[in-house]
């Protein structure tokens, strides 16, 4: 089967945490971002061998976007911050300026 998901170190929704490999990955995207790779730019991929059998995993990383600022930047509008208090109590996805790693997506493709 194929799993589509994403991910992120700081996210809103605890199902989008990243496991460990992923934010292994994820902590390689933000070395790469701060030696002057573009966000847009950065992907990962392996093939891996776990208890459900050999697996091929992909990631892209998500910059973050001049419209993505309005719910997950600095300055978010009074309503739009209480109603995500009232959703996320646990909110960890704010504070972002353009360009910031966002997160990423991830693919994996079951191969037996």
């Amino acid at each position: 089967g194929l799993e589509l998901s994403r991910v992120s170190q700081r996210n809103r929704n605890a199902e989008n945490a990243a496991g460990a490999w992923q934010a292994a990955v994820l902590q390689d995207f933000q070395a790469r971002l701060e030696a002057g790779e573009a966000a847009g730019s950065l992907t990962w991929q392996e093939f891996a061998e776990t208890q459900g059998g050999r697996e091929f995993r992909f990631m892209k990383a998500i910059p973050t976007q001049p419209l993505c600022l309005t719910c997950h930047g600095a300055a978010i509008a009074p309503p739009v911050a209480e109603k995500l208090a009232e959703l996320y109590p646990g909110d960890k996805a704010t504070g972002f300026e353009e360009g910031d790693l966002r997160g990423a997506f991830v693919v994996i493709r079951q191969l037996d």
